[in-house]
């Protein structure tokens, strides 16, 4: 879990199903770049979560975490 995400973004598709092109797309600030994700996956017992596969971590947001 991350306090300082907004948003949940998962780059093992191994904890992930139906992943697909989303609707929209994600400009994800991180340290030394900026990503564009456009790919989303849905997670068991959670929700749909943003699919990086060239990110270096699976992040859960505080902020949603508590609302599933």
């Amino acid at each position: 879990m991350d306090s300082q995400s907004t948003v949940d973004e998962f780059s093992n598709k191994k904890f992930l199903t139906n992943i697909h092109v989303a609707k929209r797309s994600l400009a994800l600030c991180c340290n030394d770049r900026k990503a564009i994700i456009t790919n989303s996956g849905d997670m068991k017992d959670y929700g749909t979560v943003w699919f990086h596969p060239e990110g270096i971590a699976n992040l859960l947001s505080l902020s949603v975490v508590p609302k599933t």
